[in-house]
Order: C-alpha cells, then structure tokens, then sequence
C-alpha cells in the first residue's frame, strides 16, 4: 500500500493533517514499503553509521579546538606587586608582630617604635607561617619549623631563618616594602620613624 505523493502544498498539508488518504484505514504494524516512503526517514545502515561518523568527528575537531585555544591562550599568574605601601606608623601598635597575609609579610614595630619587615613565606617548603603572641616566635604549621621574633631560626627542618625585607618611608608618611629586596645574611635592616 503506497502513499501518494501530494500533487500541490495543499492537498499535502490535508494528507498529513488527516494522516491517513481517503477511506484507507491503517491496521497493524508499518511495512518495510511503508516506513520506506516515510518523510525524511531513511532507515539504511549506512545513513545511519555515516550520521555517527560525522558527529564523533564533528566533536572531536570541536575539542582539539578547544585544547588548542586553551593552549594559546596566556596563563598569567597575578601576583602582588613586589613593592607595596602597608600603611602609617600609627597603623601598627608599639611592640606589634602583624601578619599582612595577601603579600605574605610579618611588618614588626619594636617597643622602641621601630619597623622592620620579613618574609611570612618558611623557607623550607614555602607554608605561610604565623606568629605565637603567647610564645613570642613565628612557627611554621606544615613542618614545626620555629624562628625568632627578628626572623631568626631557633629550631625545625627549615634550612635558615626568614628573609629579611627592606622597609621604607614614603614622602607622605606610609609604610613601603620592597618584598624584591632580600637579605641573604639575615641582617634586621631597621626603619627608625
């Protein structure tokens, strides 16, 4: 039993509104002839496997695509700048150790009313360590290494003591560390305000 193709748009828009032409009745399961003449269905292996083919390939271009201008793209690393204003004296209290954690630096103010700065970074394995107010030492949380309140290594795997940075008065008053700058010989390089 084969459908007739609609001679005009209307006479085909009637045949697919009433599904079925005429008087004809459909009874049971479509045959091969049937499906066959179908609209837009074509029910062969090899439309089928090449359908397949061409969206695996499809996606795999889009991917290597992607891996490629993910590849080209730059990965930049935002770091702090390497000299960077902490604020005024009066920010920090006599006989204070303060932990800036965004630029990993331990700003120290002595009774005397003097700065110095030193890296927050351990030098053993890079962990930022804190200060004991209680203890009166900068300890290390990954591996027990203990420093001084000057920066000095009193005990721990780290191989020396905490960097020593460059502090500096600007022309208005503020606090500036030059967190490039480091001392390799583990001199405290004081800042009298």
């Amino acid at each position: 039993m084969r459908r007739k193709k609609p001679k005009n748009e209307e006479e085909g828009r009637k045949d697919r509104n009433s599904g079925l032409e005429g008087n004809e009745q459909h009874r049971g399961p479509l045959s091969d002839e049937d499906i066959q003449n179908l609209p837009g269905i074509d029910p062969s292996r090899r439309d089928f496997l090449y359908r397949v083919g061409v969206g695996a390939l499809s996606i795999t271009a889009i991917g290597g695509g992607l891996i490629t201008a993910d590849f080209l793209w730059p990965d930049v690393v935002k770091q702090p700048p390497i000299r960077f204003t902490i604020g005024t004296p009066a920010d920090y209290p006599p006989n204070s150790v303060t932990l800036l954690p965004e630029q990993k630096v331990f700003v120290v103010r002595a009774v005397e009313g003097y700065f110095y700065a030193m890296s927050a970074i351990c030098p053993h394995l890079g962990c930022i360590t804190k200060w004991w107010k209680d203890l009166g030492e900068v300890r290390c949380p990954c591996h027990g290494s203990r420093f001084g309140v000057k920066g000095e290594k009193i005990a721990g795997p780290a191989p020396r003591g905490l960097y020593q940075l460059q502090m500096d008065q600007g022309r208005r008053g503020e606090l500036i560390v030059d967190n490039d700058w480091r001392d390799k010989d583990d001199t405290v390089h004081v800042l009298k305000v």
